[in-house]
């Protein structure tokens, strides 16, 4: 594994203005215990509730002048998006391109690993799906019973072959890492089965910010050991190039060209839009976030759009801190030059102090044009990055 040299940059900086788009769908068949992300079981009638919210905040964000450049990615998340019909899916894209300019996306869905009809996934296609992100957790059926994901191991690979069969050429698998009762084999069955399967994306998460959740408890009673988790980690970590997928950002890692164009919008401080309950957007010095409650977020677009958390103006150096903080998470770093475009401030005297320090602990690595953390320094990002909080 190369820690050393210098980076790849996978995309330009700002190579333009189009922003993304994050479509929140907030409904699952029942609540995984571990999740802190806004989401209820569905119901009847809350599908048609949501759907009418989408059109309605559609209609309204489509006169801020904020989106006029367009956009070029979309990404449905959840909950359980994979419970949406193609019909549906279809009806939020021809409905985001009469209100916005929209060049061909990458067009993301997050799914589960279920049996589903195969003419289920053939209609994703032709909504114009072509990329899909597997919440696979796991190749363990004790954790995944532990996680409550509602499936088996088993259920993964026939899942992914059907993808595959439907055209669907661009698949991540997503892992948690840090459960309860890991297997000792846990990293070498996991490249094992990528090593089969051969997705385009992985991306490895710690089970964290469990707070007030039910699983908080299972952690505390059966607490999993650190140094365990953190060599499974980095066992993955030096086996995914092997497998030709090469890390870009603290927790992701793709084939060449197959990043996450979406997320890599957040990375870089670029422009976003979210829409549904609990989904924030980015429009250059503003920022704010919807309420995490079906009922309020509707509410508040009927109420013309006056219920939104958070609005507010960001100030330069606000932004810059925030900016360096995201951007340090990739590979590749940042760029001064680009920030002193963007906002006005030299990194280099702006924080001369902090990344003087950080060098002299090896925990940055400062070139010509480029600051990023060095690869075998990103499991302890954090000290880098509360430096420029």
């Amino acid at each position: 594994m190369n820690l050393g040299g210098r980076a790849p940059s996978f995309l330009s900086e700002r190579d333009n203005d189009k922003a993304g788009i994050y479509i929140h769908y907030p409904f699952c068949r029942s609540k995984c215990p571990y999740c802190h992300f806004y989401s209820v079981p569905l119901k009847k009638g809350l599908h048609s509730i949501w759907m009418d919210g989408i059109e309605k905040e559609i209609e309204i964000r489509s006169r801020m002048e904020e989106w006029e450049a367009g956009f070029d990615t979309i990404y449905i998340g959840g909950g359980t998006p994979s419970l949406l019909e193609g019909d549906a899916v279809l009806d939020i894209r021809e409905r985001l391109e009469r209100a916005f300019y929209i060049e061909p996306p990458e067009f993301t869905l997050e799914v589960n690993p279920r049996r589903l009809e195969p003419s289920v996934l053939r209609d994703w296609r032709r909504a114009g799906v072509n990329r899909l992100s597997m919440g696979v957790q796991s190749f363990d059926d004790e954790v995944l019973r532990l996680l409550g994901r509602g499936y088996s191991a088993q259920d993964i690979r026939p899942f992914y072959e059907e993808c595959r069969g439907a055209g669907f050429h661009n698949i991540g698998m997503d892992f948690m890492l840090g459960i309860p009762r890991e297997k000792p084999d846990n990293a070498v069955r996991m490249l094992e089965e990528l090593a089969a399967l051969r997705p385009e994306h992985v991306s490895l998460y710690f089970l964290e910010e469990l707070q007030g959740l039910p699983f908080e408890r299972v952690v505390a009673l059966d607490p999993p050991d650190e140094d365990f988790v953190v060599d499974s980690f980095q066992q993955i970590e030096a086996g995914l190039p092997v497998l030709g997928i090469d890390r870009y950002e603290i927790s992701n890692f793709s084939r060449p060209a197959r990043q996450c164009r979406h997320n890599l919008k957040y990375w870089r401080y670029e422009n976003f839009l979210g829409l549904g309950p609990s989904a924030c957007s980015l429009a250059d010095d503003r920022r704010w976030c919807n309420p995490p409650d079906l009922e309020q977020w509707r509410h508040g677009l009927r109420s013309g759009d006056r219920h939104r958390d958070g609005d507010l103006s960001l100030p330069r150096d606000k932004q810059l801190s925030e900016a360096v903080i995201s951007g340090l998470r990739l590979v590749e770093g940042v760029c001064p030059s680009d920030f002193q475009r963007r906002f006005g401030f030299d990194i280099w005297i702006h924080y001369e102090r902090e990344l003087s320090g950080l060098e002299k602990q090896g925990l940055l690595i400062l070139e010509p044009d480029r600051i990023r953390i060095p690869q075998d320094r990103m499991l302890i990002s954090n000290r880098v990055m509360m430096e420029f909080a």
